[in-house]
């Protein structure tokens, strides 16, 4: 083999070496300074009784001070806008894999149940692309990226933001006082422009491993809670296939599976509890804690045999 061969072949190996060890510093320093609610989890430092996941309906509506006062129990909201579940998959997956408390996981249902188009608080997950269940959820969104940024030295850093720098910088503890809860404050009422019927997509295979995590979730002894918080009913009929959205997530239901729909609740006929077709406001979201809370306590005496 010709020098200048070898010459660039020993570049690129102590290049890509240089690149390695940066991006485990990296991920290192990530781990241990990373202060939001994602690290909390992916760190194995969250164990609250209830765990809620889901999208951005759940992140405004579900308050765990209001159910942890009516309930007793613990509880920390997950959510997060536009994070729909093949992303959230991960982090319920890997809760599953530290938790020794929780009794119950409630998950915020979406009448959207196709693929997730976009990876949605990227900087959040990167650092543990070498943890399974992240990168198998996130390189279903986005498969070629995600590869890259896992298998090509390198790359990640190219996906890197300043924000994941100043994290480990600064480490900023945020204010969390509602435990991942954060209300819509603004009481003006932006309600969707779609004025026409429409299809929300359904994907079997999406659906197929939503029904496998609530599966792993019941075998570990934890009950699963799926809510379909409320909808604006204006809204919510524009939804041709809505009953049969409904229909997928009422089939699950089983001795240690409940589905609480909202969507018939009186508050859906309020447009001013509303500040979008499918999020409450801070008002509406109050109400709405209040009685899902009760509603799980009624599900505590009359289903799960607690007196």
């Amino acid at each position: 083999m010709k020098k200048p061969i070898k010459h660039s072949l020993l570049f690129l190996l102590i290049l890509s070496g240089v690149l390695l060890l940066l991006q485990h510093t990296l991920d290192y320093l990530y781990k241990k300074r990373a202060s939001d609610k994602y690290a909390l989890v992916l760190n194995h430092k969250l164990d609250p009784d209830i765990m809620i996941f889901g999208p951005s309906s759940t992140l405004k509506h579900f308050n765990p001070v209001i159910i942890k006062d009516i309930t007793g129990y613990s509880s920390y909201n997950m959510g997060y806008d536009g994070m729909f579940f093949l992303q959230f998959n991960s982090l319920i997956k890997e809760h599953l894999s530290y938790e020794k408390n929780c009794k119950y996981v409630v998950i915020g249902c979406n009448t959207f149940l196709g693929k997730d188009w976009i990876i949605m608080s990227p900087n959040s997950f990167y650092a543990y692309l070498n943890e399974d269940n992240v990168y198998q959820s996130l390189e279903q969104i986005e498969p070629k990226k995600i590869f890259l940024a896992k298998y090509l030295p390198g790359y990640k850093l190219t996906l890197l933001s300043k924000a994941y720098y100043m994290s480990i910088l600064y480490n900023a503890h945020k204010p969390d006082p509602l435990s991942g809860h954060e209300p819509i404050l603004d009481t003006s009422h932006n309600f969707e422009t779609i004025t026409e019927p429409f299809r929300q997509p359904i994907d079997d295979d999406v659906f197929s491993q939503f029904k496998s995590t609530v599966d792993a979730i019941t075998a570990k002894g934890i009950k699963v809670v799926l809510v379909m918080s409320p909808i604006y009913d204006k809204g919510f009929n524009l939804i041709i296939n809505r009953d049969t959205i409904l229909a997928k997530y009422q089939s699950l239901v089983n001795k240690n599976v409940s589905f609480l729909d909202y969507t018939k609740d009186s508050i859906c006929r309020h447009p001013e509890y509303f500040n979008t077709n499918s999020h409450l406001g801070q008002a509406g979201s109050i109400i709405f804690s209040k009685t899902l809370s009760n509603d799980l306590l009624k599900l505590e005496r009359e289903k799960y045999g607690k007196q």
